[in-house]
């Protein structure tokens, strides 16, 4: 997590991915790449904080960081979103499964 920036790109993406969750495996994976990001957030908001020289920041100080953050909200937002998304079921049989796009007449 300390090598990943979170920028306004990744960002876009993520909630680009989210509008194409179709199963239960998209659904957890950006979940998890949601949570990946704010924590990389906090642990970017307590480096500056320390570079700033006021010591180790408290749970407190690193809230009300965040809380000023437009990324923090944005993520929110959009665990809330995906959070609401209805995933396909698919049914418990084993086989191969192609999908064919709509209009095809093969």
């Amino acid at each position: 997590l300390e090598a990943v920036k979170v920028t306004d790109r990744e960002l876009t993406i993520l909630e680009i991915e989210a509008e194409n969750i179709e199963t239960m495996d998209d659904k957890l994976w950006i979940i998890q790449t949601i949570y990946d990001y704010l924590e990389a957030i906090s642990k970017q908001q307590a480096d500056r904080y320390k570079k700033m020289g006021n010591g180790k920041p408290s749970k407190a100080d690193i809230d009300q960081m965040m809380a000023n953050d437009n990324r923090v909200d944005r993520l929110n937002k959009l665990r809330a979103k995906v959070m609401q998304t209805k995933t396909q079921e698919m049914e418990d049989h084993y086989g191969v499964f192609v999908r064919y796009p709509k209009g095809y007449e093969g």
